[in-house]
C-alpha cells in the first residue's frame, strides 16, 4: 500500500510540474551574439600629387585701341598661337571632387589684320603691320569633378604679364607704335581631362584671358592704356609623379 501511495504522488507531481512548465521551452535556442562586421579596407589615395603639364593652342584676341598722332587706332588681330608649361599640385579627396593649384608661365603671338585710323580709314593687308606678343605668368586653382575616365574642371587664374607690341603702323602713317609695358593678367576657363592612365591625362581648355590697363607710349609721345583680352583653346599633357 505504502509503494502505491508513492508512485502515486510521484506521478502527480510530475503532471503539476509538466502542467507550469512554459510551452516549447523544451526547444528553445540559445542565440549566439553575431559575429563583428568585417573592417572596410578603403581604397588608398595615390600619394602622385605633383604634376607638371605642357599645353599649345590657339588665341583668338579682341580689338585693341591706343592713341597716336592726335587720333586713336583700333586694331584687329588673326588667329594666333600659345604655349604654356605649368607645375601644379593636387588635393585629392574621398569624393570624385578635387582640387589643383598650379604656377603656369605662357607665351602668346598674335599679328595684327588691320588697323583702323579715325579720321583716316582702314588699313589691312600689306597695308597693316604689326605683331603683339605677351608673356604671362599666372597661379591657377581647378575645380574637378571625376566622371571615370572623363574629368570635367573649371579654373581661374591671376597673375602678371609683359605685352609688347612691335611695328604697329600703315603705310600711310608708317610706324606709329612699337613698345612694350606690364599689366595684371588673369583667366577663367572651363575643360575636361581624358586619362590615358593613372598617371597620365590629355587636357582639352577653353580660356578667356586678359592683361588689364598696359601702358604704352606711341612714337610721338602719346601715352595710353590698353586692355589685351583673348580666347583660347588649348590641349596639353599633364604628367602626375
Amino acid at each position: 500500500m505504502l509503494k502505491r501511495t508513492t508512485l502515486f504522488a510521484g506521478t502527480c507531481a510530475l503532471f503539476i510540474g509538466a502542467s507550469f512548465y512554459p510551452a516549447g521551452a523544451a526547444d528553445a535556442v540559445i542565440e549566439e551574439d553575431p559575429a563583428p562586421p568585417e573592417p572596410v579596407v578603403e581604397a588608398p589615395v595615390s600619394d602622385q600629387n605633383w604634376y607638371i603639364a605642357a599645353r599649345i593652342g590657339a588665341a583668338f584676341a579682341e580689338d585693341t585701341e591706343f592713341s597716336t598722332l592726335g587720333t586713336s587706332v583700333d586694331t584687329e588681330f588673326d588667329p594666333g598661337y600659345n604655349l604654356a608649361l605649368a607645375v601644379g599640385y593636387t588635393f585629392k579627396t574621398d569624393s570624385p571632387i578635387s582640387f589643383r593649384t598650379e604656377a603656369e608661365l605662357g607665351y602668346m603671338v598674335l599679328d595684327a589684320d588691320q588697323h583702323q585710323v579715325a579720321g583716316l580709314g582702314t588699313f589691312s593687308g600689306g597695308a597693316a603691320d604689326g605683331e603683339a606678343s605677351a608673356v604671362v605668368g599666372l597661379a591657377n586653382a581647378y575645380v574637378d569633378y571625376e566622371l571615370g575616365t572623363f574629368t570635367p574642371f573649371v579654373s581661374a587664374g591671376i597673375g602678371y604679364a609683359n605685352l609688347e607690341l612691335d611695328n604697329f603702323g600703315t603705310t600711310p602713317t608708317g610706324q606709329v607704335l612699337d613698345t612694350d609695358g606690364d599689366g595684371v593678367a588673369w583667366q577663367i576657363g572651363v575643360g575636361t581631362a581624358y586619362a590615358v592612365s593613372d598617371t597620365l591625362n590629355i587636357d582639352l581648355n577653353y580660356r578667356y584671358s586678359g592683361i588689364e590697363d598696359v601702358g604704352v607710349t606711341a612714337n610721338d609721345g602719346t601715352s595710353s592704356d590698353l586692355d589685351f583680352r583673348n580666347h583660347q583653346v588649348t590641349i596639353g599633357i599633364r604628367k602626375a609623379f
